[in-house]
């Protein structure tokens, strides 16, 4: 009753031949062996490759196999025996108790005897169904642990199945297991995943039944970054053989959606609901089902397109699939999009989806539990990225005694855009003191510190460091960076800077500056201890030499922090590349391009490019930022509007018409449409140099393109008398009439007793005639 015999071959199976005994040890050469033994062979081998290096992945150690020993020699144990184990094995398992079912099978060891496909599939099966998936994003909590180890001992089991003495019979169900068990360790074992699919495939042995393909793609779609383009190549694979049914598409929807791609994510569905094959005629795809609008409502959300969410969750609830939480949280959620500005909407969603479940007013989603299926927390996200804090407060008052901590983390997410720093420290002394008695964690000190900010209320930011120091709640890099934060904006935000990098780096004591000497001592800590995650810390506090345009002193931070061994990241160069850009220095703007470029191996993203064309720009040279505009194609790159608009305002500001004219006419020609900057620039250069009949031209070129409404609001949005200069428009627009008044054309020195004759405006109105004295 031991022994087991390998499937044959589908060769085999219509001669009907015996199947070969079962390798029972390894074969000293495989020229010995049969063919299908070598196969088998190479298969429970990179089994077991893969095995070990997932489980070196965990730092798991190889298990060992219980001693196949009894106590007694009694002899053989008998077949009946062996027969009532795996009933009560398989039993367990199929209850969950897969504890109780490793128990027994140790117990089975001891009395001599081995187990068989049957017991260990039962029981890796058990285990799959009890560990959730562990995604990246929540590495660090208590349930992804815990599923880690889960997963850790279902490896371990399938380890000890092939170390057997009466090696075990691995079918092709206990292979589509084990890469399901892959797929629940993302994002690091779906290479492991996909490597046994394909040997699977090309043995020649086992055909990959449906399970294992639909595994690989979740496996790959919860992996960080999303490997959705490897899904969909084992999904075209798949379909090579047999056509894809509706948990296959599902899993490829899911990926597709988490890799932001929502067109093709759409088109899928589309052939879903045409019943179309892939790619290749192996057959129709499956039927969508409610998981299948799931999917593609997330796909929207992740492409920012709330719209088509919302109107996805429409045609579900009018096909009649039920409207799960979740489906409705992912609708929900895709109002967080450019900025919430469908908070509205998705208010009216909830509240319509909240009546029509509990016509009498009930908490209707008191008892949901899972992560994404709380449509009370997708709300509240929604509101927290719109600011609407009212309203979110409100919501905390309908279900405050059912509402989970991430709840209340959203409401104290709302008060970041408005600054109301001081509701955020009172919701978080309830939540702390009231009658649910949360732990505050490092990421709710964050959220305060961000609420201090917009106010500037650095003194608070300063003191929420020692009460988490008091509390005993680690103080992440995360949380030092938006203390930082909160000086932004000052005029001496750069010596803040500068001297919490020094504070930083253990620089000599003396004098503290603004009470410092905590962000130093954190910054210094944090620098022995998480390296890495001090790019976060230095990034901040060179966003602080913005202020003055210190470029200097953001480049002195910089190669300090990096010789300590900081790393730097594209965010770090682009902020260096953005202060020198407005200080008007293009020299170290070059040396910054030069060094990203040699760290990326390639050219850098556009941005990089922009910034020393605006450094020129801003340092008055426009034949350098025309210069270095034109080089761009003849090193294969394409420039963006923003280029282009930079180097029309360095043309603007040095009255070089004829170039700003040409400049156009070349947008044009590489099929780049103006926008309201360029508009405003060029006008303006005409306006100044006396070229009316042009400058009206292009503001009718521009009426028929762009909407002149937004035009003259953003164009006005640079004087500091907005309602005044509304009459003056006609004939000058207003970025013309600032640099008229405040001096920054050679030759004009403009004055309230100057100022031309405008009928009885400038007579009548002392507002306007006290705005120009000012100016």
């Amino acid at each position: 009753s031991n022994q087991s015999h390998v499937p044959p071959t589908p060769l085999e199976r219509k001669a009907s031949k015996p199947a070969p005994p079962h390798l029972s040890s390894p074969p000293s050469t495989e020229k010995d062996l049969p063919s299908t033994k070598i196969l088998v062979h190479k298969l429970v081998a990179t089994l077991k490759s893969e095995l070990q290096i997932v489980l070196g992945e965990l730092n798991t150690p190889l298990p060992s196999l219980p001693e196949n020993k009894p106590s007694l020699d009694l002899g053989p144990l008998p077949s009946q025996h062996i027969g009532t184990y795996r009933k009560r094995i398989t039993s367990m398992a199929r209850t969950g108790d897969w504890a109780s079912a490793l128990r027994l099978l140790h117990e089975l060891h001891a009395a001599g005897a081995s187990g068989d496909k049957f017991m260990y599939h039962a029981i890796l099966s058990s285990i799959l169904k009890a560990a959730p998936t562990a995604r990246a994003r929540t590495l660090a909590t208590r349930a992804t642990r815990d599923a880690r180890k889960l997963v850790a001992k279902a490896l371990q089991v399938a380890w000890q199945m092939l170390s057997e003495e009466s090696p075990v019979e691995v079918d092709e169900r206990i292979y589509a297991t084990i890469i399901s068990i892959f797929s629940k360790l993302s994002p690091s074992p779906w290479p492991s995943a996909l490597r046994l699919l394909d040997a699977m495939r090309s043995s020649g042995v086992y055909l990959p039944p449906p399970n294992a393909y639909t595994s690989t793609i979740t496996a790959c779609a919860a992996s960080e970054p999303p490997a959705w383009v490897t899904a969909m190549r084992i999904a075209t694979r798949m379909s090579e053989t047999s056509p894809l049914n509706t948990f296959t598409c599902n899993a490829l929807l899911n990926a597709l959606a988490r890799g932001r791609q929502w067109r093709r994510a759409e088109g899928l569905f589309q052939d879903m609901l045409r019943g179309d094959p892939l790619e290749t005629p192996a057959g129709p795809l499956g039927s969508p089902n409610g998981v299948t609008y799931t999917s593609l409502i997330n796909a929207y959300s992740a492409g920012g397109y709330p719209n088509l969410a919302l109107a996805t969750l429409s045609d579900m609830r009018r096909e009649g699939f039920e409207i799960t939480p979740i489906a409705l949280s992912a609708a929900i959620r895709s109002c967080t999009a450019h900025g919430g500005r469908m908070w509205q909407s998705a208010l009216a969603l909830y509240h319509a989806e909240e009546n029509r479940r509990t016509p009498d007013g009930g908490d209707v989603y008191r008892n949901l539990g899972g992560r994404g299926s709380d449509p009370r927390l997708a709300m509240l996200s929604v509101l927290a990225v719109a600011g609407q804090w009212e309203l979110a407060e409100g919501l905390l008052r309908d279900c405050r005694r059912t509402l989970p901590y991430k709840g209340y983390v959203a409401v104290l997410e709302s008060y970041i855009r408005p600054g109301l720093w001081a509701s955020a420290l009172a919701l978080a002394r309830e939540m702390e003191n009231g009658p649910r008695q949360f732990k505050l964690s490092a990421h709710v000190f964050r959220v305060l510190a961000r609420t201090c900010r917009r106010r500037r209320r650095w003194d608070l930011a300063l003191g929420l460091l020692g009460e988490m120091r008091e509390k005993k709640v680690p103080i992440s890099a995360g949380v030092v960076a938006e203390v930082i934060s909160t000086f932004k904006g000052r005029g001496d935000a750069w010596r803040v800077a500068l001297w919490v990098s020094r504070g930083i780096l253990g620089g000599p004591e003396g004098e503290d500056y603004l009470d410092l000497w905590r962000l130093g001592r954190e910054g210094r800590r944090l620098l022995k201890v998480e390296r890495l995650a001090m790019v976060r810390i230095m990034d901040s506090l060179i966003d602080l030499c913005e202020t003055g345009h210190r470029w200097d002193v953001a480049l002195e931070i910089h190669e300090k922090l990096r010789a300590a061994g900081v790393p730097s990241s594209l965010h770090t160069y682009d902020s260096l590349m953005a202060i020198c850009a407005q200080a008007g220095q293009p020299r170290p703007a070059t040396r910054i391009l030069s060094r990203v470029r040699d760290e990326l191996g390639k050219e850098p993203p556009s941005q990089f490019q922009n910034g020393v064309i605006a450094a020129y720009a801003h340092s008055g040279d426009w034949e350098m930022a025309l210069e270095t505009l034109g080089s761009l194609a003849s090193r294969g790159l394409e420039a963006n509007i923003d280029g282009f608009n930079s180097v029309m305002r360095a043309l603007s500001n040095s009255y070089q018409w004829r170039e700003a004219i040409s400049l156009l006419e070349e947008m044009d020609t590489v099929g780049l449409s103006a926008d309201y900057e360029t508009y405003d620039a060029l006008i303006s250069v005409c306006e100044l140099c006396g070229r009316w009949e042009r400058a009206l031209a292009y503001y009718e070129r521009m009426e028929r393109h762009l909407d002149y409404r937004e035009f003259e609001r953003r164009s006005r949005s640079k004087s500091l008398a907005v309602k005044e200069l509304e009459e003056l428009t006609d004939i000058y627009n207003a970025t013309t009439l600032h640099s008229l008044v405040s001096g920054q054309i050679p030759g004009t020195e403009w004055s309230a007793d100057r100022m031309p004759n405008y009928g009885t405006l400038w007579d009548e109105d002392p507002t306007l005639r006290a705005f120009w004295r000012d100016m």
